[in-house]
């Protein structure tokens, strides 16, 4: 079962300077963009994500999994997330983070290392 982060008042808003963290090396050399390419390009993601499907549905995946997941991501619904919990759920540990978009890890850093810590 997936666990809520409530947060009162507004939620956390990536502000433009901590994006820039992210933009800046693509924006200064064509470099990055073109490794992140040939990266993307040799990833075999439909054999990764083939071998995991594989994995959980022979019941031989017994690694933890932790998903951290924004509620509010404008992106990938919170439904993606479930249902991969629900391919293994004897492994697969999600937490949504209320006021998270995209990026909890930038959104809601606190709640993020909290998951960890209550993961490991």
């Amino acid at each position: 079962m997936a666990e809520r982060f409530i947060e009162a008042g507004s939620p956390y808003v990536l502000k433009l300077e901590k994006a820039d963290v992210y933009r800046l090396p693509y924006l200064s050399s064509s470099g990055p963009g073109f490794a992140l390419l040939e990266a993307t390009k040799k990833a075999n993601f439909n054999d990764i994500t083939s071998r995991i499907s594989s994995g959980f549905a022979t019941g031989s995946w017994d690694k933890p999994i932790l998903v951290t997941w924004g509620i509010s991501d404008k992106y990938l619904p919170q439904s993606v997330a479930e249902e991969f919990q629900r391919g293994n759920p004897d492994f697969v540990k999600l937490k949504l983070i209320e006021g998270a978009g995209h990026m909890p890890q930038e959104d809601w850093p606190e709640k993020l290392v909290d998951a960890l810590r209550l993961f490991f």
